[in-house]
């Protein structure tokens, strides 16, 4: 690690995500003053407690089913998405990236995703009022070489065409090929 010219703790502790360091026994032996905040605790409450005890009953089955053995077969897992719970109640939305070490310690990293979850909710919302739309609604791309492929596609176009949104997703000429010949060069132009 380079010199930042900070002790480690500082710096850790200046980051703007979690970190976390629990040994093989699932003992937290370390955490930063940011995790220690999302979670409404101090530092050092947090050290020698179960890495468990920072999870609602969901994230604790997630940790025991799914990062633990990834991080035993695999060595380290990659963001999963987690919730921290909070001293006082409430929950934190985090992903989670951790490696196991040398000694057999597991090294931790959390970042908030309170930005993402509130733009995966309004996507879904979108989707949810485009897939409710009379007709179908797409977006149809043209490469450089002249080829059309569709990037997004209503279930609209099964009533309308009898073929799937994820079929002309796949191939664009599955709906091309469902058109009434004269409507092609038209919408090709269009």
């Amino acid at each position: 690690m380079t010199d930042l010219g900070q002790s480690d703790a500082a710096w850790a502790d200046a980051l703007p995500g979690g970190l976390l360091r629990v040994d093989p026994d699932g003992v937290i032996l370390n955490a930063n003053a940011t995790l220690a905040r999302w979670t409404g605790r101090d530092v050092l409450s947090l050290q020698g407690q179960m890495v468990s005890a920072l999870f609602p009953q969901a994230a604790r089955l997630m940790w025991h089913t799914y990062v633990l053995p990834l991080l035993a077969t695999r060595g380290e897992v990659e963001e999963v998405s987690m919730l921290l719970q909070r001293e006082h109640g409430g929950t934190v939305d985090v992903l989670l990236s951790a490696r196991r070490q040398p000694d057999g310690s597991t090294l931790a990293l959390l970042a908030r995703i309170k930005e993402r979850r509130r733009l995966e909710y309004q996507l879904l919302a979108i989707k949810r009022v485009a897939e409710e739309a009379p007709g179908m609604l797409f977006q149809l791309r043209e490469s450089p070489d002249g080829r059309l492929a569709f990037t997004y596609m209503t279930e609209g176009v099964r009533t309308l065409f009898g073929v799937t949104s994820a079929q002309v997703l796949a191939d664009a000429e599955t709906w091309w090929a469902v058109l009434h010949p004269a409507d092609r060069g038209l919408l090709r132009e269009a």
